[in-house]
């Protein structure tokens, strides 16, 4: 089973901890996380 989680952070590390601080799951398997997605910002003039 896999399922995905939305934050915004600095960093993969501030990613990591705000997954195992809203997600029960995370919170109780923190080692179940199998990567981190970083995408940068992109600006589109509208």
């Amino acid at each position: 089973m896999m399922h995905e989680f939305c934050t915004y952070a600095s960093d993969s590390y501030e990613a990591r901890l705000l997954a195992m601080e809203l997600v029960n799951y995370v919170h109780e398997h923190p080692h179940s996380v199998d990567y981190i997605r970083c995408e940068d910002n992109v600006l589109v003039k509208v």
